[in-house]
């Protein structure tokens, strides 16, 4: 029988004295990357979910939306009920007006608002705090009777966004009373785009709104800074806001020869407590040097028209004088608390009852 030979003794040697190797460890560079990635983005969904649910609790998430036309530019989509900060309710009815009634209720006062963010309200104000909605209220109380008011008082409205509204808006030709609050600072916007607001024209994803609406206002804001300081020199400031306010004036006075009962109201700034002069000072305004010559354009073309006209300058200093901080909001120049909105409603209320004598049938 065959047998192999014995290895050479040195071999033999050198195979006992051999200390066993420990397994080489199979490193996995791209299982820890992964790892990482997951961990990244874990980390920025967390963020991102933090930073919805602190824009919620400060009333971002449910934007209104709003649409444009040719016409009048831009107003808010009809249809649509949102909740904002600190649980206002913003309400615009199937007509595109902001109102807890619809426009087609049959009513003895069928009251269209013409406006700016003033007559809006913000959305601070709940909708049945607006100087609008609760003129409406006060009619009720005052006669018995039906009224239903249309509040088209849209943010940053200018003058010619104003008549335009007036003119085309076909749901607006079923009112029987028409109030146009304009300030002599509307006469410097003309004719207003929605582009460069941050106002959404879609409803916003349903997993991050408030984050997309914050990103919006952010944006908005970049491009007005990219973009650079407004020009403040312009020789047809005075031609222009004449121009604009007659074309108003005209809007209304078809209105009045159709039947319907109008009203012109100058809303009062911040800064008009003290005196008219004051206003030049105004922060707000991208060129307060033009506030004086565009107050005086106003003042020229109602002493020229045969409109019935109402200033709240002596009602708001009255009211306001003492305590503007809860008149005007946050110390803001234009736009009313709701003790504001309160004086508003009922010094226009009484005003829309004189001028169509239904106390006195």
């Amino acid at each position: 029988m065959r047998t192999d030979p014995a290895p050479p003794k040195h071999q033999a040697n050198d195979s006992r004295n051999r200390r066993p190797t420990k397994p080489k460890t199979v490193r996995r560079p791209l299982a820890r990357k992964l790892f990482l990635c997951v961990l990244v983005l874990a980390g920025a969904l967390a963020g991102l979910v933090f930073a919805e649910l602190g824009l919620r609790v400060v009333g971002l998430g449910e934007p209104v939306v709003y649409r444009t036309n040719i016409a009048y530019r831009y107003a808010p989509r009809p249809n649509q009920s949102v909740q904002r900060r600190r649980g206002v309710r913003v309400t615009i009815n199937e007509s595109g007006y902001r109102s807890t009634e619809s426009w087609t209720k049959p009513a003895a006062f069928k009251v269209l608002w013409i406006g700016d963010s003033v007559t809006w309200g913000g959305s601070y104000i709940d909708d049945r705090d607006t100087f609008a909605e609760l003129s409406c209220k006060a009619i009720e109380d005052a006669t018995g009777l039906e009224a239903v008011c249309g509040n088209a008082g849209v943010n940053a409205y200018g003058v010619d966004n104003m008549t335009s509204r007036l003119r085309y808006d076909r749901a607006g030709e079923s009112a029987n009373v028409v109030v146009a609050v304009v300030g002599w600072w509307n006469l410097d916007r003309a004719q207003q785009n929605i582009g460069g607001n941050s106002w959404l024209q879609r409803d916003p994803p349903g997993w991050f709104p408030a984050l997309w609406e914050f990103a919006a206002y952010e944006a908005s804001r970049i491009l007005v800074f990219l973009q650079g300081e407004r020009s403040c020199d312009d020789a047809y400031v005075p031609q222009v806001a004449r121009a604009s306010l007659a074309g108003l004036l005209r809007e209304l006075a078809k209105k009045q020869n159709e039947g319907a009962t109008v009203l012109l109201v100058r809303p009062l700034a911040l800064h008009e407590l003290v005196d008219v002069e004051s206003v030049a000072a105004m922060p707000a305004l991208p060129c307060p040097e033009r506030a004086l010559v565009l107050i005086r354009e106003f003042e020229e073309a109602v002493a020229s028209s045969d409109l019935p006209y109402m200033d709240m300058t002596s009602v708001a200093r009255r009211e306001a004088m003492d305590s503007a901080a809860s008149f005007f909001y946050d110390k803001s120049f234009f736009h009313l608390d709701v003790r504001g909105h309160r004086v508003y409603a009922q010094a226009i209320g009484n005003k829309i009852l004189e001028l169509t004598d239904v106390l006195n049938n």
